[in-house]
Order: C-alpha cells, then sequence, then structure tokens
C-alpha cells in the first residue's frame, strides 16, 4: 500500500459578510469553533448561514451515527474538552483536567457551567452522561466509553474517571467525543433510541452548548440560535486558549441536493459559508466573484492509496510494485487534476508537523526508472511494445 497523493478539504464564503475565519483541519468552515471567530462585516451579531448537500442521519444524541449529525449536535452539546485549532485538547466545559495515576483521571467542572433551562451542569449530570452511553451501549461512542470502570463524583463540581487499563487517548478522544446531557431530563428516558419526533424535539430544548432551540425541517434547512448565559459567551480562557466572545446570532443549515446547489446558493448570495467539502473543479467557478473567498484545510484522511493483491502476479514481485509507482505522475495529478489544492502522498497519515517524517521513501514520476525495474525482473518488450512475463514465470492469479 502506497499513499498517492492527500487533498485538501476546500470551503468557501461570502467575504463581503465576513472575516476572519478559523481554518480548522478536516473542516475548513463548519466546526464548533467558527462562531467565535468568523466576524461580521457589517458589526454586532449576525446570523450564519450554511450551504450543505447532506443531513443528519437524526439529531438525537443516543441515535445519530453520521459525522454530520455530530458537526451539528457539538453546538447543541458540550463535551468536557474540546480539540483546539492544533488538534490538541484543552478544557471546555471541565475547567481543568488532571492525571493522577495511569488509569485515573480528575476533572474539575466549570461553576459557571449552565444547562439552556438555566439549571447547572454538576458533576452528577457529568457521571449520568457517561453511565447512561455505558448503559444503553451506544455502539458509536463503544471505543470512547469501553475502557471506563466507573466514575465517581467527587463533589458537585468534580468528578474522577476510573480506567481498566492505561489508555493515552482517553483526554483527547473520550472527553471530546462522549457530550454531556443534563439528568434531570434524559434519566427516565429507558429508551432514547425510540423516542419520536415530538419528543425529541422537546429533549433537544435542554442542551449544555452554545446554542440552543435547534428546529430541523428535513431537506429544507437546521437552525438554532445562540444561548447568551453560555459560559464561554463572552469569551473564555480555555486552558490557554483565548477564545473569544461569539459573534454568530444564529446558526442555520441550509440543505440542498449536490453540491452544485450548494456552490450557487453561495454564489447568489443565499448563503455565507459552505458546511461540506467542494471539488477542484468548483474553484475556477468560484475565484471568478470578488465576495467569494476559497479557503483550504488538511484532512484527517482524504488521500488516495495504491494497493496491491499481492497473491496475483505480477504485484507478488516487488520490482513491479515499485516500477508501477515511478509511472505515476503525481506533479500533474496535484497541479492540473487537483489544481493545487492537495499534497504528494508516500505515508498513509497526511503531513502534519508531529507525524510527518521527511525521510520516508518517496517516488517520483520517471518513466526510465520504471523501464529499468521492469528489466532487472526480467520482463521484456516486443516489438508492438507489448511487455512479457519472464522466461519459466509461473503467473499466480489467488
Amino acid at each position: 500500500r502506497y499513499s498517492l497523493y492527500h487533498t485538501f478539504v476546500i470551503a468557501a464564503y461570502n467575504s463581503k459578510k465576513w472575516s476572519n475565519p478559523l481554518s480548522m483541519p478536516g473542516v475548513p468552515l463548519f466546526h464548533e469553533w467558527q462562531p467565535y471567530f468568523i466576524t461580521p462585516t457589517a458589526g454586532g451579531m449576525q446570523e450564519l448561514i450554511y450551504a450543505a448537500n447532506t443531513e443528519p442521519d437524526s439529531l438525537n444524541p443516543l441515535k445519530a451515527t453520521l459525522i454530520f449529525s455530530w458537526y451539528v449536535l457539538k453546538f447543541v452539546y458540550d463535551s468536557l474538552v474540546r480539540l483546539g485549532p492544533d488538534g490538541k485538547p484543552v478544557p471546555w466545559l471541565a475547567e481543568s483536567v488532571a492525571v493522577v495515576s495511569p488509569t485515573s483521571v480528575d476533572v474539575k467542572i466549570r461553576s459557571n457551567a449552565k444547562f439552556h433551562d438555566g439549571k447547572p451542569v454538576t458533576a452528577e449530570d457529568v457521571k449520568f452522561s457517561f453511565d447512561y452511553y455505558i448503559a444503553n451501549n451506544f455502539a458509536y461512542f463503544r471505543p470512547y466509553f469501553r475502557n471506563i470502570d466507573r466514575v465517581e463524583v467527587i463533589n458537585s463540581t468534580a468528578v474522577r474517571f476510573y480506567l481498566k487499563a492505561p489508555d493515552a487517548s482517553f483526554v483527547t478522544n473520550s472527553l471530546y467525543m462522549i457530550p454531556i446531557l443534563p439528568k434531570h431530563v434524559w434519566e427516565n428516558i429507558k429508551d432514547p433510541g425510540a423516542l419520536s419526533e415530538d419528543q425529541l424535539a422537546q429533549v433537544l430544548k435542554v442542551g449544555s452548548g452554545p446554542f440552543r432551540n435547534p428546529v430541523w425541517v428535513r431537506k429544507e434547512y437546521i437552525s438554532m440560535e445562540v444561548f447568551p448565559d453560555h459560559f464561554a459567551y463572552k469569551g473564555v480562557d480555555a486552558g490557554g486558549f483565548k477564545v473569544p466572545s461569539i459573534k454568530v446570532s444564529r446558526i442555520t443549515i441550509r440543505i440542498y441536493g449536490d453540491l452544485e446547489g450548494v456552490v450557487n446558493a453561495l454564489i447568489t448570495g443565499q448563503v455565507d459559508a459552505t458546511a461540506v467539502g467542494l471539488l477542484p473543479g468548483h474553484i475556477d467557478v468560484l475565484s471568478k466573484y470578488d465576495h467569494i473567498s476559497i479557503i483550504k484545510g488538511r484532512s484527517f484522511a482524504l488521500n488516495a492509496d495504491l494497493m496491491f493483491n499481492v497473491r496475483r502476479s505480477p504485484f507478488d514481485l516487488k520490482l513491479v510494485r515499485q516500477a508501477l509507482l515511478y509511472a505515476v505522475p503525481y506533479d500533474y495529478i496535484i497541479n492540473v487534476i487537483l489544481k493545487g489544492y492537495g499534497e504528494k502522498g508516500y505515508i498513509i497519515a497526511p503531513i502534519n508537523s508531529f507525524w510527518h517524517n521527511p525521510n520516508a521513501l518517496s517516488y517520483t514520476y520517471n518513466l526510465t526508472k520504471a523501464r529499468e525495474l521492469l528489466a532487472m525482473a526480467g520482463f521484456t518488450w516486443d516489438a508492438s511494445g507489448k511487455i512479457h512475463y519472464p522466461a519459466n514465470y509461473t503467473i499466480k492469479r489467488d
């Protein structure tokens, strides 16, 4: 397996109406930090209207399994930590997180955190949320709670997590992914996955996040208003990461049938930004308009890999595999097909400051080298240019 190239995630927004957007890896514009950073050029607080060509499978936090669903739910329900622009965890609903031992972690909850009905977020709510997901065995979150042995309430604003085994990813993954639910709303719901649409609408009125009262009209839009009593409404210090005051009064996501609808809505001013990734072919179209700016974000996993079945000929031969990798026009793909919105691959993980290994073997487009390798493996060419297997070579087909 060889990674040929990594593509950037492409997004666009109306730069006449908005400035200073924060780009995050994987999701350049549509993410939970954006309402704090993107700024209306007209001043004050404004509604931010996104366009998408997809919608959630559910807004039930005990049923949703699409990542787009959780992009939306992250506005309604807070988690104990968030991932900062550098990908590192920062305390969010938690005021602090302390690793007590390899298998125990203490979390102190912000004393001014409130649910949308005005009730405080307490340690009991945190314990309940994790216990509730575990008790309901919610498969989507199973990787994040299966190593939790128990959650213990220390006092009204502090809990301790006991793990079954040391887990270096616990703070980054588990404390970020699992949302904090209001115990007084969910504790009597015995089968949360079976909530009707009307029941869910009532339950969603009480969240813990910076936006409240989500309304979803399927195939049309999702909309939610800012929660002015949220602890970060006027800005907050999140473990040294200075989060400014929120600048968005309402978030609306309009649903379109395809990406062309998304692009046209941005061009005509019906929306302010894209909530989904665009294609390189859209760049030339959008670049013609002065009110539109294009941004790119590094992808978590958008890479094109060339994988060989080494049980079949001729891919069982290392020299053949190497020859094929020298026959790929990498620069043409990146500069022409992707219009510069990509990077050469060679390792599975996208290029970043932490995992990037500049010394890893990298192939270049070199047909002469490819022919040399095939010749070394015993392949020959006839007068018409057809390649023939080496003499006495046994072809494998399984």
